[in-house]
């Protein structure tokens, strides 16, 4: 391995203080001695993200760094070079590598969306925005892959929209993987779990989501209770076996968790649909707090 694959402990040192020597965070900007540094090492593993032979290991540890220290970097004056940071994260999360139709770069692939939903927060509005619909497009593209695509890869990308948190991605999400055909499983799957990280969801759209889950999976659910063993319900039955947790758990997140007269969290799709129709006005509790005013 090359010796180059120390350095981002040298960036460390000069960008997030891990030892004694100052951070930027303490300094409020980093020097220019820091951000020549910072800069040399961008250059350098812009590099590396364009050459086959680079190690999985490195590129992970090279963007890691990176990502670790847009949040230090000050906003104006160093807005050349956060947006630097993006670009080469956003190279890092789309990287492929295909050989014997695996991507064997995986891993830094899904390494990449796990540094970009860390640093989320510190994004302004316009940022989220990019980042959500560049991620929306990589996962557009997944099923038209050369290689074979991995669940982890999925729900990697999907997670990444949970952190961002726009609400036009969880329309996305619903529009796009809200399905009950048996080859997107994964995607349902993955979608079903990224919706439990968006934060602060209208009622509006915690209703919409919880009623056309309830309408949309009704029939499948059904499916696995018959004793039928036709080959369009064995299908449905294959189906809801392997997406019925994740629905459900969405849909108790975006119903905020209601239960049965015996104080159990519902935990069938008939419950939420005796439940929906008790409870079909967002704009009244339990969709809303009980103080809120009604909009008329």
């Amino acid at each position: 391995m090359s010796s180059r694959v120390l350095l981002p402990i040298a960036l460390l040192v000069a960008l997030v203080g891990v030892t004694t020597a100052p951070s930027v965070a303490d300094a409020g900007q980093a020097g220019p001695a820091e951000l020549e540094t910072l800069k040399v090492e961008l250059k350098h593993l812009k590099k590396q993200l364009g050459t086959r032979k680079a190690l999985n290991e490195e590129l992970i540890e090279y963007l890691r760094v990176a990502a670790k220290a847009y949040p230090e970097l000050d906003a104006k004056a160093d807005a050349a070079i956060r947006r630097e940071i993006l670009d080469l994260l956003r190279k890092g999360l789309r990287l492929k590598h295909v050989k014997q139709d695996v991507n064997t770069r995986l891993e830094v692939n899904v390494a990449t969306a796990g540094f970009l939903g860390k640093l989320a927060p510190a994004l302004d509005a316009k940022e989220r925005t990019k980042l959500a619909t560049y991620v929306e497009r990589q996962l557009d593209e997944l099923p038209k892959a050369r290689f074979e695509v991995e669940s982890e890869h999925i729900e990697a990308l999907a997670n990444l929209l949970g952190h961002i948190g726009e609400a036009r991605s969880l329309s996305f999400l619903q529009r796009e993987y809200l399905r009950t055909e048996t080859k997107l499983v994964p995607y349902i799957v993955a979608a079903m779990k990224a919706m439990l990280l968006f934060e602060d969801v209208k009622p509006a759209k915690r209703f919409e989501l919880v009623d056309r889950a309830s309408r949309l999976y009704a029939p499948l659910e059904t499916a696995a209770e018959t004793s039928s063993t036709s080959s369009a319900v064995r299908s449905k039955k294959q189906t809801w076996d392997q997406i019925r947790t994740h629905v459900i758990a969405m849909m108790q997140k975006m119903a905020r968790t209601p239960v049965n007269e015996k104080g159990e969290a519902l935990s069938t799709v008939k419950e939420f649909q005796r439940w929906l129709r008790e409870n079909d006005d967002y704009r009244r509790a339990p969709w809303t707090p009980e103080n809120a005013t009604r909009k008329r």
